[in-house]
């Protein structure tokens, strides 16, 4: 029987997506398990223990935990998705259905994934989903800090919206800005730099963005966006009547200059600073194995 590694979110699960559930249904999938928790110290080492695939079972924070974790080997990635927004997830074509999920990888399918390269001064990182400067960051900061979480799905991802929309409807423009050397400086109320097609509270800024393409998609949204921004994020409208927003490029690299705006990568928050803060971005192509649905 083949061993597979289950990295599992301690907070994530309860009922039908209990840890003891999924392992129950990976047992009735063909394999043996083991388990992780993505809290417990020495997680790095432990993923690199020969086995048939990692599974993450989480959010998108967790997902990309891990998927960082695996930068660069040839464990294939599979996701059981238990979060609330579950972007990676979705871009992958895969439902909230823990059992197809499962039932999927009996006979599993992958492929590749880009990843990001940030450079942030001297340290080096890796991000899955995104990097984003102003409004949309400084936005989802407030939430994160906030102690009213909604248990339910669907209404917390449109408690987020809400909240984004509050953020940029009172948002200044981002005082200090160059993007590759464009000066953005008082005009941009964000930008953002997308891996994925999805960010946040299930966000679709960039319909061109791909996983796998070997391209940064940098946005940004300025004044003559605010209002359309702020209705569809308030009103909860569907992921694809995104207002389009202006483009600065499909690139393989980027360079970001700013200072006074709230930044984020993925889901690590950085407050503003009047010092001038800088980073790279470099698309790492095919840096990730993800099991995906065979259909």
């Amino acid at each position: 029987m083949p061993t597979i590694t289950l990295a599992y979110n301690p907070s994530a699960g309860t009922g039908r997506h209990a840890r003891h559930h999924i392992v129950a249904l990976l047992a009735r999938a063909g394999y043996a398990v083991r388990c992780l928790s993505t809290k417990q110290p020495g997680l790095a080492a432990a993923l690199r223990l020969p086995t048939r695939m990692v599974v993450a079972a989480g959010g998108d924070g967790t997902v990309a935990k891990v998927a960082r974790l695996l930068d660069g080997t040839d464990t294939p990635l599979a996701i059981l998705p238990l979060g609330t927004a579950n972007n990676i997830a979705r871009a992958f074509g895969l439902g909230d259905s823990v059992s197809e999920v499962v039932s999927e990888l009996r006979a599993p399918a992958w492929r590749t994934v880009d990843l990001l390269e940030v450079t942030r001064g001297r340290r080096r990182e890796t991000a899955v989903e995104s990097v984003g400067i102003g409004a949309l960051a400084a936005g989802a900061l407030a939430l994160h800090l906030s102690d009213k979480a909604e248990a339910e799905p669907r209404r917390a991802i449109l408690k987020a919206r809400r909240g984004l929309a509050r953020s940029l409807a009172k948002a200044a423009p981002i005082p200090r800005l160059k993007v590759n050397g464009e000066d953005l400086s008082g005009a941009a109320l964000f930008v953002e730099a997308l891996n994925m097609p999805l960010m946040g509270p299930g966000l679709r800024l960039c319909r061109a963005a791909a996983v796998d393409d070997g391209r940064l998609h940098l946005v940004c949204a300025e004044e003559a966006h605010r209002k359309s921004m702020v209705e569809w994020l308030r009103d909860g409208a569907p992921a694809h009547q995104a207002p389009k927003l202006r483009s600065l490029g499909r690139v393989r690299s980027a360079r970001l200059v700013w200072s006074g705006a709230t930044s984020r990568i993925d889901d690590a928050f950085f407050d503003p600073s009047e010092k001038k803060s800088r980073l790279s971005l470099a698309v790492k192509p095919g840096r990730l194995r993800l099991v995906v649905p065979s259909r």
